[in-house]
C-alpha cells in the first residue's frame, strides 16, 4: 500500500484555524446570547406593530371587551393589561431564558400566552410569534458564523 503525504506552506496555520472553529462551535455562548438579544428586538417589533411584524397583525378586541378595557385601563394598547406578558418577551431575561454554549430556549412563562398565540373558542389568535422574517434569520446566521469563524459576535 502506498502512502501519500501532502506538505505545503501554511498547513500549521490552517490546522490552528480548524482547532479554533472546533472550540468556538463547542462553546457558542456569546453567539447564543447575541441571538437572544436580537430576539428581544424582534419581539419588541412584533408588539410595537400590533402583530404586524411577524404575523399579519392582531385581531381587534371585541366591542364589549374594548369598552371594558377603555373604562378600567385607559390608554393600554392591544395585548397589554398588566404588561407582564410584554415584559416577559421584550426584556431580558425573558420569562424563559435558558442560554448555554450549545443552544437556547427562550419564551414566556405567563400562563395565558398560549391562548393569545393559538386562540380559544371565544378569542381569536393574536400570535406573539410568527414566521421568522428573512432579515432575522440572516442576522442569526451571521452571528453564529462570526462566532465560529472569528470568535466574535460583531455583525
Amino acid at each position: 500500500m502506498a502512502t501519500v503525504v501532502f506538505k505545503f506552506d501554511g498547513l500549521e496555520s490552517f490546522a490552528l484555524t480548524l482547532d479554533r472553529f472546533r472550540e468556538n462551535i463547542q462553546d457558542a455562548l456569546p453567539a447564543f446570547e447575541a441571538m437572544a438579544d436580537h430576539q428581544a428586538a424582534v419581539n419588541t417589533k412584533q408588539y410595537n406593530s400590533r402583530g404586524g411584524y411577524a404575523s399579519g397583525g392582531w385581531a381587534p378586541l371585541s366591542p364589549a371587551y374594548a369598552a371594558w378595557k377603555t373604562k378600567h385601563h385607559p390608554g393600554k394598547p392591544l395585548m397589554e393589561l398588566s404588561g407582564d406578558l410584554r415584559d416577559s418577551l421584550v426584556k431580558r431575561p425573558f420569562g424563559i431564558d435558558e442560554v448555554t454554549g450549545q443552544g437556547m430556549v427562550i419564551g414566556t412563562q405567563v400562563s395565558y400566552a398560549s391562548y393569545h398565540q393559538h386562540s380559544t373558542p371565544t378569542m381569536p389568535a393574536r400570535p406573539l410569534f410568527g414566521e421568522p422574517q428573512g432579515v432575522d434569520t440572516k442576522v442569526f446566521a451571521k452571528i453564529l458564523q462570526s462566532w465560529i469563524v472569528k470568535g466574535t459576535v460583531n455583525v
